[in-house]
């Protein structure tokens, strides 16, 4: 429970050794002991506030508890030690410590919750106090981390950061701290916030009780010796009052621990017998632990067995846990229902604690490389199912009747250890550790990349004197079309920094308000007027202003045009998604269609009219203008073998989870309603047989229309997995605006036809990681490095493309090569400062 402080000594320093410091006067405060000599809150001078503790609040911590020391209310985890990043020559382990407030912690709400100089003084001093009570020799090349979080404020904050650091990092010696002031001539020990605030003398001491060592001390006052000295003793009584309730606490959650799992492994004698017996030499090695070592060898040889023993018992419960089902159904019924009980009420207190304290894992950052790997085994794992299902089926049709029941239970048996194996691989993202960093990542890269785009269209200067490009959305297409003609307008913009100026005049759609009417206005500076003299594109080097004409008619295109990404966001990009251009679209798109309010209110409306949940997968249904042209028909069954493939993992990665499963239609052929719900009456199914009706050729263009289009990809994109033609644009969009809101996802989509695309693009290339040996009809040759264009992806296991560096074209199997991230130099925006990203953390 201290703020700020300066220490007297940064080394371990015996009570002996002592002398006093000063950096303020003493200034009497008012009467906060009564004539009885009792304190403001009814305490007396030498009496601490009430305290409470509770362990493994965070499972996936290496040591967690939550604490409450009067009306202090906080969290401590630790993580470690683990390998840290470029330790080559570090000898000893370095920690780390990270100290936050919720913003509600205080009377008044604090606008900012961490990285204020206050937090990071304390975060200096828990560093500098736990330096020197862990043995970081012991641990070389290593890193632990810290992590504190107060809940609830009262006064000084650093005491009670130590206590339960402490608490949570048992491994070190005890270190206590506690603050005494001097009042009305009398020490009183522990102070809340209202007797901190006086301006009464305070001395605030960090404590090894057992080995008598002070780790740190401040007085901000000047004081007298003799009084610095009684209040010196204060200190040291209470925090071995301190010590002696942290000491009960561990050891009543000791004796807690036991009687859970005698509960839990109630009817099996032997197991209790092995966990008490486990639990009562703990308690020896612990209550031993630290007691005046007779050399450095021995306490290093107490450390190594302690963490030994701990690890084996990890491990012993895991096992023991996981034959909890047989344990329970041998234990009577009331024992049965009174550790279920106890499950559940843990589970629930878990989940409102992580719900108020934010992430509970580690920050430091995922490499590259792992990220890739995770991602790349999703992939192939995918693309083998597409190969392997799609042989055994052509097979099937071949088999005699006698046996092809017994092969179609093959492919179910294969189809349904396909689905489990993705489960696991898609739940790697929550228990590896890194999910709460890829939440910071995606909202710092989204920041940023608002910030850049807000400071292009608005520029500091007259738009008049700056260069600036022009572009008009009616390209005479449906909706998604001329999005993404716009799209590829703003991309363009982004890439030389000129603002852009978008007309729509006339636009089908909305021919009286234009796109304005049902989106922002792209800028509050620029406008038509600032468009005068527009030259060609040819000259968009030097001219002031410049017409972007339609991307099919741009040739040749320029290297910074799409499907590429910034050059000096490329890194982070890649990192943290599976198709940074699709993010990288989705952020444009994010900022060229900010709703007006009214358009805002309509979708609110509707998501709550239809009540909108989740689990739900989207589907886009085209049957009109499409088929027959850009697109083949696709039975309303091709689309639910993959709604039921994503419900079937989905169950997998949840199993104790109960859902329903929900599938929102968009589509414009209003059959499709009836078809679904008749076919398939297991699922709850969305959508508006108005809006498909909308849709159709006839009434396609209008306002009313533009709205069923919006609802549409409104839903689609809120949707947990999409399954679509990518061939369609509203498909797409749908796809795009979806990245705005989830973590990495480009995997939730099953696309039937293409691959994703943007109409008018650069080379789609892909890079071979082994080489191949024509096998297959129609396949070809290539070498590892070989650089292939590729043309289409057919969910079999292969995909079509030519080999730029043979000129061989045909099939490819898929799984043999990588997608290649184009990137390319663009504007950086100086003017916006980037906030270093989370790789370090």
């Amino acid at each position: 429970m201290t703020t700020s402080m300066e220490t007297s000594s940064e080394a371990t320093i015996k009570r002996n050794d002592l002398t006093t410091t000063s950096t303020t006067d003493y200034i009497s405060g008012f009467d906060l002991i009564s004539i009885e000599g009792y304190r403001q809150d009814g305490r007396k001078a030498d009496e601490l506030r009430h305290f409470r503790v509770s362990f493994n609040v965070v499972p996936d911590a290496d040591g967690s508890c939550y604490m409450e020391h009067g009306n202090c209310k906080l969290l401590a985890t630790i993580y470690g030690p683990y390998e840290g990043e470029s330790r080559s020559n570090q000898e000893q382990a370095v920690i780390t410590c990270d100290f936050s407030m919720t913003s509600y912690c205080v009377s008044e709400r604090r606008l900012r919750t961490f990285g204020d100089m206050k937090s990071q003084k304390l975060q200096m001093a828990i560093q500098r106090v736990f330096q020197q009570a862990v043995h970081t020799e012991t641990y070389p090349k290593s890193q632990i981390d810290i992590h504190l979080k107060i809940l609830q404020s009262d006064g000084n904050d650093y005491c009670p950061c130590v206590n339960a650091t402490t608490l949570a990092f048992i491994n070190a010696d005890f270190v206590c701290s506690s603050t005494v002031g001097y009042v009305q001539n009398k020490c009183i020990i522990d102070l809340n916030q209202q007797e901190e605030q006086q301006k009464s003398p305070q001395l605030i001491l960090t404590l090894m009780p057992q080995r008598d060592d002070i780790v740190a001390l401040t007085c901000e006052s000047r004081v007298h010796y003799d009084i610095y000295n009684e209040m010196l003793d204060a200190a040291t009584r209470a925090n071995l009052q301190l010590f002696q309730l942290m000491k009960e606490a561990v050891l009543t959650q000791l004796k807690t621990a036991l009687h859970i799992y005698v509960m839990f492994l109630l009817g099996n004698k032997f197991y209790i017998i092995f966990i008490t017996l486990w639990i009562f030499g703990l308690y020896i090695v612990f209550t031993t632990f630290r007691t005046t070592p007779t050399s450095d060898r021995v306490l290093e040889d107490r450390i190594e067995y302690l963490q030994g023993e701990v690890e084996t018992l990890r491990q012993k419960l895991s096992q023991l846990q996981s034959g909890s089902k047989t344990l329970d159904q041998e234990s009577n019924g009331n024992n049965n229902a009174e550790c279920q009980a106890l499950r559940n009420e843990l589970k629930t207190v878990k989940r409102k604690l992580a719900s108020k304290t934010g992430s509970t894992t580690p920050q430091q950052g995922p490499s590259l490389e792992y990220e890739q790997l995770r991602r790349k085994i999703q992939t192939q794992t995918r693309e083998l199912s597409y190969f392997a299902l799609d042989q055994m089926n052509k097979i099937a049709e071949k088999v005699p009747d006698p046996f092809r029941g017994n092969w179609q239970k093959v492919i179910d048996r294969f189809a349904d250890q396909y689905r489990v194996l993705l489960a696991a691989i898609r739940n790697l993202t929550d228990v590896d550790g890194y999910q709460s960093w890829r939440e910071q990542e995606h909202e710092s890269l989204s920041n940023l990349m608002q910030a850049r785009l807000n400071a292009l269209q608005n520029p500091s200067k007259r738009c008049s004197d700056v260069k600036r490009l022009s572009c008009n959305i009616n390209k005479g297409c449906g909706y998604g079309c001329e999005i993404h003609h716009a799209m590829h307008c703003f991309h363009v913009a982004y890439a030389l920094g000129r603002p852009l100026i978008l007309f729509s005049d006339g636009w089908r759609y909305n021919p009286r308000g234009g796109f304005d009417e049902i989106f922002h206005p792209l800028s509050k500076n620029c406008t038509h007027a600032d468009v005068v003299g527009a030259e060609a594109w040819a000259r968009y080097k030097s001219a002031d202003v410049v017409e972007i004409p339609l991307i099919d008619n741009i040739h040749p295109k320029e290297d910074f045009m799409p499907m590429t990404v910034p050059a000096d966001l490329s890194q982070r990009l890649t990192r943290l998604h599976g198709n940074p251009f699709v993010w990288f679209t989705g952020q444009l798109m994010k900022y060229l269609l900010r709703p007006q309010p009214w358009l805002t209110e309509f979708l609110a409306k509707k998501l709550e009219s239809i009540k909108f949940e989740t689990p739900i997968v989207g589907i886009h249904v085209r049957r009109t203008d499409k088929v027959g042209s850009e697109a083949a028909f696709h039975d309303i069954s091709e689309y639910m073998k993959f709604v039921e493939d994503y419900y079937t993992t989905y169950q997998y990665q949840n199993p104790e989870l109960t859902f329903k499963k929900r599938v929102y239609i968009a589509t414009d052929e209003p059959k499709v309603f009836s078809e679904a719900r008749s076919k398939y009456p297991a699922y709850i199914f969305y959508g508006d047989t108005a809006v498909a009706q909308s849709a159709q050729l006839n009434s396609r263009y209008g306002t009313e229309s533009l709205k069923g289009v919006l609802l549409d990809i409104h839903f689609l994109s809120l949707s947990d997995y999409l399954v679509c033609t990518f061939s369609s644009q509203i498909c797409r969009v749908a796809y795009e605006v979806m990245q705005q809101r989830v973590i990495d996802g480009a995997w939730r989509v099953q696309p039937l036809d293409d691959v994703y695309y943007f109409g008018g693009q650069n080379a789609h290339n892909q890079r071979a990681v082994i080489s191949n040996t024509a096998d297959w009809p129609n396949e070809f040759s290539f070498q590892r490095g070989d650089i292939i264009g590729t043309e289409g992806n057919h969910w079999d296991g292969f995909s079509k493309g030519t080999d730029k560096t043979s000129g061989q074209s045909g099939l490819y199997p898929s799984y043999k090569v990588e997608e290649i991230v184009a990137t390319a130099e663009m504007y950086t925006y100086p003017e916006i400062k980037v906030k270093p990203d989370n790789h370090n953390l």
